[in-house]
Parts: C-alpha cells; sequence; structure tokens
C-alpha cells in the first residue's frame, strides 16, 4: 500500500467519517470546469491529484480525445455513429469497486485487494432543461457498451495508464484505512500529522471538454450533378458535451451545490450546432468520471469479502459523479484468514 495515500485516507476518514469525494462542477459564469474536493483541503495533496486526473482520463477517453489505450476499445462518438447520427442521447458514468477485500497473509501482513470498474446511466431531460436518470437504461447504450469495454479491460488499462492506476493504489488505501479505524486498531497521533504538508493548490478551473464531429453524404445523379442540392446548408454533427447543470437532493453533503453531468448530444440542426460548439456559451464539462466504492468492516473481521448486488443509482436528483471512494455502500462477512499473500488488483 502506498504509505502517503494511507496517511491520507486515515486523515480523510477520521476528520470527515467518510471517504474522498470529487467532481468536476460546470461554472456557468466562465464556462470552465470547477475542481470540487471533499474534503477541500484535498485539493493540495497527491491524493487530489490522483483523484482529478483519473476523472479527467476517462472523459477524454470516453470523448475519443484520447488514443484507447487497449485494441478493440472504441469511444462513445464510434460507438455512436454505429446507431446513427440521428439519434440524440445523454449519459453519465463513473468509477465504481466491484470487489474488496482486506486479507490477512500468513506473515501477519494486511493486504487489501480491490477489482474496480465503470457504470453508466442513460439520462433524460427534465422540464426544467436539466438532466435526470432514467428509470430504465438500455444495454445498447453507447455508454453503457464503453463502460463494459473499460470494466473488462480495467486491469490491463490500470497497468497501462498512471491515473487509473493510482486511483486503484487510492481506493487500497482507502478500504484499509476504514478496517483499521473500524476496528479500534491502536494508531499514533503522529499517523494523522505525516502527510499534512500541502502542495500548492494550483488553478481551481480547467478548460471545458467539448468534441464535434461532422458528417456528409454527397449523392451524385447519372449525369454527375448533385442529387441533395437542398440539403448542403451544414453537415449533421454528432457532439459531445457536458456542464449539464443537476439540481442537488437533499441526500448531498453541503456545499456541493451542482453536480457534473454528461451530455453526448446528436445535433443535427447547424445553427443549433455552431451556438452550443462556443465553449464559453455553454459549461462544458464531461461528467463526474469515476465513482469508486469500497467495504464496510467489521471490527472483528481479519478478511472483509464484499459483492455487488446489481447496478446502483445514487439517491438523491443531483449527488456528485466524480470519483467518490464511499465505503458505505457494500454488505460485509467477518472473513477467514486468507492464505499466501493475498494478491490481486
Amino acid at each position: 500500500v502506498n504509505l502517503e495515500y494511507l496517511l491520507l485516507a486515515l486523515q480523510v476518514k477520521r476528520s470527515t467519517g467518510r471517504e474522498a469525494r470529487f467532481s468536476l462542477d460546470p461554472s456557468p459564469a466562465s464556462g470552465m470546469q470547477v475542481k470540487r474536493f471533499e474534503p477541500d483541503w484535498l485539493s493540495g495533496t497527491s491524493a487530489g491529484e490522483v483523484l482529478f486526473q483519473a476523472d479527467y482520463y476517462l472523459k477524454e477517453l470516453s470523448m475519443g480525445e484520447q488514443e484507447q489505450p487497449v485494441v478493440g476499445m472504441r469511444s462513445c462518438f464510434d460507438i455512436a455513429v454505429d446507431e446513427g447520427i440521428d439519434r440524440r442521447w445523454a449519459g453519465r458514468e463513473w468509477f465504481i469497486l466491484r470487489k474488496a477485500e482486506v486479507q490477512l497473509s500468513e506473515d501477519n501482513v494486511l493486504v487489501p485487494t480491490v477489482k474496480m470498474g465503470v457504470e453508466a446511466r442513460e439520462q433524460v431531460q427534465s422540464h426544467n432543461n436539466g438532466f435526470h436518470d432514467a428509470a430504465i437504461t438500455r444495454s445498447d447504450h453507447p455508454l453503457v457498451k464503453y463502460a463494459e469495454m473499460f470494466t473488462r479491460n480495467f486491469d490491463l488499462i490500470a497497468e497501462r495508464k498512471g491515473a487509473v492506476h493510482h486511483l486503484r493504489e487510492f481506493a487500497k488505501a482507502s478500504t484499509l484505512a476504514k478496517f483499521l479505524l473500524e476496528a479500534g486498531s491502536p494508531i499514533k497521533d503522529s499517523w494523522f500529522t505525516l502527510a499534512d504538508e500541502k502542495a500548492s493548490n494550483g488553478t481551481k478551473e480547467i478548460p471545458s471538454l467539448w468534441s464535434e464531429r461532422a458528417f456528409k453524404m454527397i449523392r451524385m445523379t447519372e449525369d454527375g450533378s448533385l442529387a441533395n442540392m437542398d440539403d448542403l446548408n451544414g453537415p449533421q454533427r454528432i457532439a459531445v458535451y457536458g456542464g449539464v447543470e443537476l439540481d442537488l437532493g437533499g441526500t448531498a453533503p453541503p456545499g456541493w451545490d451542482m453536480a457534473a453531468g454528461i451530455v453526448m448530444g446528436m445535433i443535427p440542426v447547424p445553427g443549433q450546432a455552431a451556438a452550443v460548439a462556443q465553449p464559453g456559451a455553454m459549461a462544458a464539462a464531461m461528467p463526474g468520471a469515476g465513482v469508486a466504492r469500497a467495504v464496510r468492516s467489521r471490527r472483528q473481521a481479519l478478511k472483509m469479502r464484499a459483492t455487488r448486488r446489481g447496478p446502483r443509482v445514487l439517491e438523491g436528483a443531483g449527488l456528485p459523479q466524480g470519483v467518490d471512494l464511499n465505503l458505505d455502500s457494500f454488505d460485509l462477512d467477518a472473513g477467514l484468514l486468507a492464505g499466501g499473500g493475498g494478491g490481486g488488483g
């Protein structure tokens, strides 16, 4: 376990009673994206940078702004083109923790292991021009397909991409921190001050992410003239933007006044596309890309075993969907001693 991540995770858990949370939220005034951390002091730490980089990287991959890390993976853009450019859709995606364990090796070393993935939800527009989760997310939704591809290849991606690797390491540290605190392990006070040297916060605002592709089919007649002369005013466009402002529900923590959303829209009207394509005219943020969840530990457990009971939608209309290392989502069983070194991702 990365010692610095563990010390930071211990501080977060003891000071807030929960795990770290991060979101990229739209700023209507500037058209930029604002970094939001909970607790706020994480913004100047290595762990805070890990949460941001992993979230941002997932957004870039989804939009096709980065080369896919595994051969055969395709961006949401490419998947959407297969559906046809006359369909509009919206969705959100985030990191999740699919499995988490703390094992005791033969030489009495606690070894946390996690299995992570990405989950997605289709969204529909509400009466106030915001977006909320659809009652049912279709299995062939482009964002769902991308999330499934990312999940299948998560361990390989984590070995190749530092942002994803360090997110997984911080999830391990958060799992172990929760186990130590809830098991009543004797921890010296000095452990909670060793990682409190604050680095430079840097800027809290970053440029908005947006991407757009245009398509035009030209048909020729037998005499060589254009058959669709009346349809040349502008190409059809597939656009990927963010910046959907969602109303916060009552379960959101104080200070989180908006949640980042993902929009991947089909925009066939040239005038609309031109207007939205101006980053300053719309808060353009991709989804808070990431939700990582870990484990609920029992005080007497030497091994914690957690299983997901199926897809879960967080309650509340606008809970931040950045990286959320919430460890309260799993039911745990007191476990057995683990043989060997307890390896795993």
